[in-house]
């Protein structure tokens, strides 16, 4: 009898688990909708000017990201300045 109350409650735990899980992947399911309905909302708000901006990122650059767009810059001017010389 205790062997099958351990049990019981083995299967209560993992059936908790389980709706827990359930549950969170219904929230995200909520969430997108809700997400897709506010896009839909401020695109009619806006007649369509929303939706030409583009996406915006939630990070914001670091200085490695930073640095490698100066150099790239630089190399940029670079290769310019060497077409000049070779044309």
């Amino acid at each position: 009898m205790v062997k099958f109350n351990h049990v019981v409650m083995q299967v209560g735990i993992l059936d908790e688990m389980l709706q827990d899980t359930l549950d969170m992947e219904e929230d995200e399911e909520l969430e997108e909708e809700a997400d897709a309905e506010v896009d839909k909302v401020l695109f009619e708000l806006t007649d369509g000017k929303l939706g030409e901006a583009g996406k915006v990122g939630t990070g914001l650059p670091t200085s490695q990201t930073l640095e490698e767009e100066e150099t790239e810059q630089n190399m940029e001017k670079y290769r310019q300045q060497l077409n000049a010389l070779l044309s």
